[in-house]
């Protein structure tokens, strides 16, 4: 499997944090293996918004505009003089 990206690191790890403080909030639990639980579920949240930007999109076309314009015209180059011996 390739690296994580810069992008795909820091959305996967705000999705973890921002789903774990979320829904300890908004469960008001505390007992500590509810709390592992919502852990686990916010951890599977932010490995699947890592793995959700990871992939290709369907039907874009991956191409690059490296120079615009016309392409340089090609010139000829010049044989050497061949010089008897």
């Amino acid at each position: 499997m390739p690296r994580l990206t810069v992008s795909q690191l820091a959305l996967g790890t705000l999705a973890v944090v921002g789903a774990t403080v979320a829904l300890l909030a908004l469960s008001g639990t505390q007992s500590t293996p509810v709390i592992l639980l919502l852990a686990l579920l916010a951890l599977g949240v932010g490995v699947l918004a890592a793995v959700r930007r990871a992939r290709p999109r369907r039907g874009s076309v991956a191409s690059r505009v490296v120079a615009q314009g016309q392409a340089p015209a090609a010139e000829a180059i010049p044989e050497p003089e061949r010089v008897p011996r």
